[in-house]
């Protein structure tokens, strides 16, 4: 039988006019393209077929005495904080299981706590403490609080198992200053002040939330500082959060010289990039989105400067139902004829291994990448196998044969990673709790890890050690431990039977072993070097420095980790002392939560360069997320990687990044090697003046050399 086609639903929020009143002792300037924000939403949405869709606006009208009114006569349709939960109510109560709800917010955002200093924010506590501003707030109205909507999208998503997409086109610092000068257009979307005034309508508001909160049900405290309570929307599973800046940024609108009207930066670019798609195609993943609204507000410097955030599963689909991996593009630099061999420009150095499968499209040729996306694995593509590996390069043949090729592997192709290989054996044993596992689910756990070149299950007498033991726990969830029968932490636990299938890409055996995959490739990269004497760039080039704000040197523990505390600042200093040519730095995090990630500029994806005159200084900054410290009361240790290059072509390391493992096992997508790949596409342009002058450039046969420096990073909870 056919699966259901999910239903879509929208609640779109629009607040130009902000009534006049005393019960807050707060100044709201009127807006002008939050209604246009949300208009334009509708007409995307309904022009993608959805059909249950409810605005609920507040626009400016001019009154009888020539001050700003509200233009609606409905107050049904007012942006209230009750309208709003009826309508969430509605919604939920008329919603099926695998439907897909959208909520849009363009307005004021307003904190209701003091944040204090920018490092006491911690990771994945963002938006708790913040609000919605309603319409009527100045007036005795409640606000919409980060806490009561994420109750309700909370209820959305493990009641009715619906997918949600949130889109919050507002401020939420309580930094931003109020700024219409006419020589930028620029309107932020944040009041200075911060509110902490307790209206009665608040407090009600609170109430209502925690008689629906699974967790934080205690209405003893619904007077003892309610509005700094946690925010599902903080760290969400089932659903994906995009605001417009970073927690100490102003969100912007501003006029786009295509309508009269002005519209919300983040709201103009997500619709002009949904806008590419046909209507019945797939659209990209949220991260995609973010990536490309990240370029194109690059691009505005220095009239806009705010950074969209994601909070939640990035890797899922805009408004839709498709979980899809994330990957790097690399390039086919050579297709060899007469061996039918063609050559990437990837490899050892950026964790290409034997056997790995790349899909190649022909898209990319003439850069035009940012219109393009592997929405289906049926698209024309062909596979290529890696056979060679050299530092920066690779050799791959095709999977399938000429004769059989629907489109030519040319040179400037684009090609994508479809499977990983490891450059060593992972292998995983099973423990006597999981003796009670069938032999075909066992079977079926070793095909799924059989998928990754390297990693597979351990049967029989064996002599060959195990990377990973796997058993089950008294709840009947697989648990990983490493091979000296450590658990890992922050590894989610996985519930065996979770009411799918054995043989289901969603049951447990097909989640264990897509994080069993996820840990290989991470400890892959993690344990990456040179060992190639020939090619190593010697380390004693550089005099590396960890020092604090005051300019002291970071002490070292006993396991020779550099000791920081969480939020406090330090510098990791890398200094070119010998090389009288320029070296290329790209720092790469592996951090505690199982995740790599570049800490380069999104727009220096070949590094940072750094001539013998220049050190190359990063400033850190260590958070531990609210969600991981009890399990973090000894701090978490975190390996910060230098990968250091030098030669005629500075390579990209993208190839390198994993996202965060899921802590929750609900949100592990498990994607086996025919599901569609998206390719990661960087159209960010180099912004005017932000690199220094180059040097002269080197002969295209001089030598390449790359090496790396590891500084371990313990950081103990404040």
């Amino acid at each position: 039988m056919a699966a259901k086609t999910p239903t879509r639903w929208a609640l779109l929020i629009g607040v130009d006019y902000y009534f006049p009143g005393t019960e807050r002792p707060i100044n709201l300037r009127s807006l002008n393209g939050c209604v246009e924000d949300v208009t334009a939403a509708e007409a995307l949405l309904k022009n993608r077929g959805v059909q249950h869709i409810v605005k609920l606006t507040a626009s400016k009208a001019t009154g009888k005495e020539g001050d700003p009114a509200i233009k609606e006569e409905d107050e049904s349709l007012w942006p209230t904080r009750d309208n709003v939960i009826r309508e969430l109510g509605r919604i939920f109560n008329s919603t099926e299981k695998g439907d897909l709800l959208y909520i849009h917010y363009s307005g004021h955002g307003m904190r209701r706590d003091r944040m204090g200093e920018p490092s006491d924010r911690s990771e994945g506590n963002q938006l708790s403490g913040a609000a919605l501003v309603m319409t009527d707030v100045r007036r005795g109205g409640a606000y919409l609080t980060a806490y009561e909507l994420g109750v309700w999208v909370k209820r959305m998503v493990k009641e009715n198992n619906l997918r949600v997409t949130v889109i919050l086109d507002s401020c939420y610092s309580g930094r931003g200053l109020r700024d219409e000068e006419d020589t930028t257009n620029l309107t932020a979307r944040t009041p200075e002040e911060v509110d902490q005034t307790q209206l009665q309508s608040d407090r009600d508001s609170l109430v209502q939330a925690l008689g629906l909160d699974d967790v934080n049900n205690d209405h003893g405290l619904a007077t003892r500082d309610p509005e700094m309570r946690k925010s599902w929307l903080d760290n969400p599973t089932g659903c994906t959060v995009v605001t417009a800046c970073g927690v100490n940024e102003k969100a912007h609108e501003t006029h786009f010289g295509e309508t009269s009207a002005p519209h919300g930066v983040l709201t103009h670019w997500i619709l002009k990039t949904l806008c590419k798609y046909a209507p019945d195609a797939w659209l990209p993943t949220c991260g995609r989105i973010r990536d490309t609204v990240i370029g194109e507000i690059a691009k505005m410097v220095p009239l806009v400067s705010q950074t969209p955030t994601i909070h939640g599963q990035e890797n899922h689909e805009f408004f839709g139902q498709h979980s899809l991996p994330r990957r790097p593009i690399c390039k086919v630099i050579k297709h060899d004829l007469e061996r039918d061999v063609v050559v990437l420009n990837i490899g050892r150095a950026q964790g290409v291994s034997l056997n790995a499968v790349y899909d190649v499209f022909s898209f990319g040729k003439d850069g035009e990448w940012d219109l393009r996306w592997v929405s289906s694995s049926s698209q024309a593509a062909e596979q290529v196998r890696v056979t060679k590996v050299f530092n920066f390069r690779c050799e791959a043949v095709p999977i399938t044969t000429k004769e059989n090729r629907s489109l030519a592997l040319d040179e400037g192709s684009s090609a994508v990673l479809r499977t990983w290989a490891l450059p060593s054996d992972y292998p995983v044993q099973l423990d006597d709790t999981v003796s009670d596992m069938s032999p075909s689910i066992r079977q079926t756990l070793d095909m799924y890890l059989r998928q990754t070149p390297g990693l597979f299950l351990l049967e029989g007498e064996t002599t060959q050690e195990a990377r990973f033991l796997v058993w089950l726990d008294t709840d009947r969830r697989f648990r990983i431990a490493d091979e000296n029968g450590s658990p890992l932490s922050r590894v989610p636990a996985i519930p065996m039977d979770d009411g799918d299938k054995n043989e289901s890409p969603k049951s447990g055996v097909a989640k264990l072993a897509s994080v069993l995959r996820h840990l290989a490739r991470y400890l892959s990269v993690r344990d990456l070097r040179n060992r190639d004497p020939r090619t190593s760039l010697a380390l004693g080039n550089f005099r590396c420095t960890v020092t604090n704000s005051d300019g002291e040197d970071v002490p070292k523990g006993p396991s020779g980790c550099y000791e920081v505390r969480e939020s406090e600042v330090f510098y990791i200093e890398i200094k070119n002392v010998r090389l009288m040519r320029p070296v290329y730095v790209n720092l790469v995090c592996t951090a505690a939560s199982w995740q790599i990630m570049k800490l380069n500029r999104l727009d220096e994806s070949t590094g940072t360069e750094v001539w013998a005159s220049e050190p190359y200084v990063h400033e850190m900054n260590m958070i531990i997320p609210e969600t991981q410290k009890e399990d973090c009361q000894e701090g978490v240790y975190d390996l910060i990687k230098a990968f250091v290059y030098t030669g005629p072509h500075p390579p990209s390391w993208d190839e390198l990044t994993l996202p965060k493992l899921p802590v929750d096992a609900s949100a592990i997508a498990f994607h086996s090697t025919s599901d569609p790949v998206e390719p990661i596409i960087s159209n960010l342009q180099k912004r005017e003046g932000s690199f220094r002058e180059p040097g002269p450039p080197l002969p295209s046969h001089a030598p390449e050399k790359w090496g790396v420096l590891e500084f371990w990073i313990h950081t103990t909870p404040k």
